[in-house]
């Protein structure tokens, strides 16, 4: 039996930065993972010559990430790319780069469809909140908080109502009269998405995506050796499966080869699912245990990882972006139990490519 300060149970990007914050206040900190290698979803694999992200393929800041990284003392050790993003369809082909050029590209596609310009208006004013609050490097409201501050963000709060509910981006869209393309800007992205993050998706697709150099283990790699030098421990390779408790508290994680340790603080950054069902039965109160019983997966996806037999700089000037979103049709499905089985041979894909 070891004990530690903190105990953290996961080695994704949630677990990683915990611990880092914990090792950085001088808290002995150890991380369990049962990969064996940190990174949870999103880390990378290779294949013979080819390296690929298994998970999220970029990310955007918000003002938040970089702070965040910057502060885990970090963001010095790692290049940034940002990411370039294209649209393509049988009518239509752009890169998302300006809000000018996308409505223009949409206009030509849809030569009859005067609702553009007026749904990009309220999707423009949109990123003017976003950028007015935030950029890729700061957020003043957290970073530099003054009641001045607060007071000017609230004058944006009636407006920042509408746009929190899904049924304000349906009536937004309803402008366009082209049923292919109302159904297409209504639906895409996650499942009843509401419009503020429909809108701030083509703010954050122009101006805050990036990618680590290296791809993302480069990310996680950078990560460990930062809690390593804080005095923080990581062990691969050790999967939880229980973890002891009083009624109201854990006392030990024990893993799967019945190491036990204990600790003045648990975290647990991995499967709610499996952790109120088998891992800490009896922990959590009733109404906890429903609502992580009940959540829903927000889609499906299915990956493929192709290694080509072509040149990256070739690639990458046939691609001409990172992340290349193809539309076959302007249809929005999102895959469950009860869908047929070619369900994706009809739906959207997304190509990424960033030159490894």
């Amino acid at each position: 039996m070891t004990s530690y300060g903190a105990v953290v149970a996961g080695a994704g990007l949630g677990g990683m930065t915990a611990a880092l914050y914990l090792a950085g206040r001088g808290i002995r900190t150890l991380v369990l993972e049962q990969n064996h290698q940190p990174g949870g979803n999103m880390a990378g694999f290779r294949r013979g010559d080819f390296y690929f992200d298994g998970g999220d393929q970029s990310f955007e800041s918000l003002g938040i990430v970089f702070p965040l990284f910057e502060e885990m003392g970090i963001l010095d050790k790692i290049r940034f790319h940002r990411a370039r993003f294209r649209m393509k369809s049988p009518d239509f082909d752009f890169f998302v780069d300006s809000f000018e050029g996308v409505e223009e590209a949409l206009s030509l596609a849809f030569p009859r469809e005067k609702g553009i310009h007026c749904l990009f208006r309220e999707i423009r004013e949109t990123s003017r909140f976003i950028e007015t609050h935030c950029s890729p490097w700061s957020f003043p409201l957290l970073h530099d908080f003054s009641f001045g501050r607060l007071a000017r963000a609230s004058l944006w709060l009636p407006k920042f109502r509408r746009w929190l509910t899904y049924e304000y981006r349906k009536k937004a869209c309803a402008v366009l009269q082209d049923e292919r393309l109302r159904n297409w800007f209504t639906g895409i992205g996650y499942y009843k998405m509401p419009f503020i993050f429909f809108a701030g998706f083509w703010h954050l697709w122009m101006k805050d995506y990036w990618y680590p150099e290296g791809g993302m283990n480069r990310l996680y790699a950078v990560l460990k050796e930062r809690l390593v030098e804080l005095g923080g421990e990581i062990l691969l390779g050790k999967r939880l499966v229980k973890i002891e408790h009083s009624p109201k508290r854990a006392s030990s994680f024990i893993t799967a080869d019945g190491d036990v340790f204990c600790a003045e603080r648990f975290i647990y950054t991995g499967d709610y699912k499996r952790l109120v069902r088998e891992i800490a039965p009896g922990l959590f109160r009733p109404s906890f245990v429903r609502a992580a019983e009940e959540a829903k997966l927000t889609e499906e996806l299915v990956s493929v990882y192709l290694g080509l037999d072509m040149d990256r700089e070739e690639l990458s000037r046939v691609l001409g972006s990172q992340h290349v979103f193809y539309f076959p049709n302007y249809d929005v499905t999102f895959p469950d139990a009860s869908s047929p089985e070619d369900v994706h041979a009809k739906m959207w894909l997304l190509v990424n490519h960033f030159g490894e």
